[in-house]
């Protein structure tokens, strides 16, 4: 007689395989959606009230670039690499967002760069980089605002473009002591990485716990907090002053994870998944005969 009843250590190998495949699948998506469209730059607005900000408010924007890596392989073929003068950068201004109040902030945050470069715009504003790196931007509108780059007329050198960005002035800005909106704004232009990481899809049957599985577990995603204030978190890295003039030690986070790490989460998770389906496997086709 053949005794095909499972072990009892059989039912956590086919969870843990479900969830890590669920958890691969999201950073997948994650990804995806990461490159499809870029967050808006708002910094830290958790608890702030949109309609503290002044209509008639001016602000000021100051973006940076960056030299080349000395460590970076030149193409034979390709020229030198330039310095950070003679960078050309435009600001349009969104035309249909108000910052003063809670449905022009969710109007900001779910503007896409396609979109934001379609849409009608109030002002334009155009700034160049100076020897050091910095265009600088004064007596800004606050608004939402869609930012592209140039790179400088010159023959005798190669330069990489800066990406595209969408931003709010003023963005949120805290410390330990207080929350505040930050008028004089400053970012870092980020670059395309030269040879993007591509990580084929690889399909993974994700087994499916019977309803009546004592192992199966389940939830409910939280819903959003609603109420008068802002409650989003740090989408960007932004450099901002405090009223009193200092520069903060402390960093806003960056949106979403780095892509490298995504990657090679991504492939340990693959290879825990492969194993972890082998042992359920070899547990399920197990026979005891008497």
């Amino acid at each position: 007689m053949i005794n095909r009843n499972r072990s009892k250590g059989s039912v956590k190998p086919r969870v843990l395989s479900a969830a890590i495949a669920l958890v691969l699948a999201v950073a997948m998506a994650t990804m995806t959606v990461a490159s499809a469209a870029a967050a808006t730059i708002v910094g830290t607005i958790g608890g702030l009230e949109p309609g503290s900000i002044g209509a008639n408010a001016k602000a000021s924007l100051t973006i940076s670039v960056t030299g080349a890596n000395p460590f970076d392989d030149e193409d034979e073929d390709e020229l030198p690499r330039g310095g950070v003068e003679g960078f050309t950068f435009t600001a349009y201004r969104i035309a249909d967002v108000d910052l003063s109040t809670i449905e022009g902030w969710n109007r900001a945050e779910g503007y896409t760069l396609t979109a934001a470069k379609d849409a009608d715009h109030s002002h334009e504003f155009t700034a160049t980089t100076d020897v050091n790196g910095f265009a600088y931007f004064q007596d800004n509108p606050v608004g939402l605002y869609y930012v592209t780059a140039a790179v400088p007329n010159d023959n005798n050198h190669s330069y990489k473009k800066p990406q595209d960005m969408l931003l709010t002035v003023p963005v949120g800005q805290s410390t330990d002591n207080a929350a505040f909106w930050q008028y004089d704004v400053s970012i870092k232009a980020k670059y395309a990485p030269d040879k993007p990481i591509i990580i084929p899809p690889i399909p993974i049957p994700v087994p499916v716990p019977n309803p009546g599985d004592p192992g199966r577990e389940g939830g409910v995603l939280p819903k959003t907090p609603e109420g008068g204030v802002l409650d989003k978190q740090p989408t960007e890295e932004v450099e901002a002053k405090t009223p009193e003039g200092g520069v903060l030690d402390k960093q806003l986070a960056e949106t979403g994870a780095s892509v490298i790490w995504v990657a090679a989460i991504a492939v340990l998770l693959i290879l825990t998944g492969f194993i972890l389906l082998a042992k359920k496997r070899r547990d399920d086709s197990s026979e005891v005969r008497p």
